[in-house]
């Protein structure tokens, strides 16, 4: 029998960005190193409505985290992983997996995103991306407060020109073209229309 809490173990598993032991794990839990390794791989392997399982959402999150905290940016806010996961997580909720500005769902994004043979779309473009609603001088932190989640094509034509506000007609505009684009697409049988 475990006699640890598997989400204390998650925390200490996959939240933390430091490197920790899984022999302290073990021992902080009282587990037998059998014990420790069916709370990972079962957790590892749950998979959320679209198939992406644990391990691999929160290797992408982790990547978003490190890809923006790597750019020495001092506008980077988030102080470690810990605090950009559930931020993250959060706001993804709250935005009903749909993008901030368009209001399209991510799962939409992602059909057209994998039809698109263009450059930068091998890495980018099926999930949702951080993105300061703020981005001028004085107002440019990435930080909870300041930062939403939206689709590749709000992120690449809102860049850090457009306040959240200036940006909405262009995004009403983006929106609408993502709907006609999927309307006669094939794939229109497997929209989300929840946003």
């Amino acid at each position: 029998m475990i006699a640890a809490n598997p989400n204390a173990i998650f925390e200490d598993l996959f939240l933390y960005d430091e490197y920790i032991e899984m022999g302290d794990i073990e021992q902080r839990y009282h587990l037998q190193p059998f014990e420790r390794r069916k709370i990972y791989n079962d957790f590892c392997e749950i998979k959320d409505v679209s198939g992406e399982t644990n391990r691999d959402k929160i290797k992408r999150i982790r990547g978003l985290y490190h890809n923006k905290k790597s750019k020495k940016d001092e506008s980077w806010s988030f102080t470690d992983f810990k605090s950009f996961y559930y931020w993250y997580v959060a706001q993804y909720d709250k935005q009903k997996s749909c993008c901030e500005y368009c209001k399209t769902p991510e799962k939409n994004i992602a059909i057209i995103t994998r039809k698109i043979k263009a450059k930068g779309f091998k890495s980018r473009g099926k999930h949702l991306e951080v993105e300061r609603r703020d981005s001028t001088v004085g107002n440019n932190k990435y930080n909870k407060d300041n930062c939403v989640l939206c689709c590749i094509f709000c992120n690449n034509a809102k860049s850090t020109l457009f306040k959240q506000d200036e940006f909405k007609p262009i995004a009403d505009g983006i929106g609408l073209a993502v709907r006609n684009i999927l309307k006669i697409d094939k794939f229109s049988n497997k929209l989300d229309l929840s946003c």
